[in-house]
């Protein structure tokens, strides 16, 4: 079952689905393109999970019915996205089954989704938030490195990709 349904810009879509639990998912496109995605189930068993792809099915199915809608977001003095908690839930989700090591490769595909949300953010001109993404990345995976699996380099290439990032837009 798929609910709460928003399309608030042209290239994002925000759902919740249902499987063993409530899942958020979010997709963005460039024009047709699927450019990111983010599922905040635990499934670490490929590339993408089941939630996506019944969500993508669902806006195959459905756009014509779930125009852009785009609200006027409500002034709030300095008020900022904290994406702390969020970009934990990558670190949390990821040890193996005997809670014993981090499993890098699954890290650093959980952290593609706010790369890729950082990268739209400076799309956009909203750097700082952009920054705030990345440095949020950055030290989290530094605070705990040394407990990471990362033989394949997959963590390291996260932390080369965010690095630049900040530094064409600090």
């Amino acid at each position: 079952m798929i609910d709460n349904v928003e399309h608030d810009s042209p290239d994002t879509w925000t759902a919740e689905v249902e499987g063993n639990d409530l899942y958020s998912v979010e997709i963005q496109f460039s024009g047709d393109e699927i450019i990111s995605w983010n599922c905040d189930c635990p499934y670490d068993g490929g590339d993408i999970c089941k939630h996506v792809v019944a969500f993508l099915l669902y806006i195959k199915e459905n756009r014509d019915e779930h125009p852009v809608t785009v609200e006027v977001p409500k002034k709030k003095a300095n008020a900022k996205v904290d994406y702390t908690k969020e970009i934990q839930k990558c670190f949390k989700l990821s040890y193996d089954n005997y809670g014993f090591q981090f499993d890098g490769q699954a890290i650093a595909y959980k952290l593609d989704g706010f790369i890729a949300k950082a990268k739209s953010l400076i799309k956009l001109n909203c750097q700082e938030e952009a920054l705030t993404i990345l440095l949020h990345i950055i030290r989290k995976i530094g605070d705990g490195y040394e407990e990471f699996d990362d033989h394949d380099g997959d963590l390291e290439a996260v932390c080369k990709d965010t690095a630049e990032l900040t530094a064409e837009n600090d």
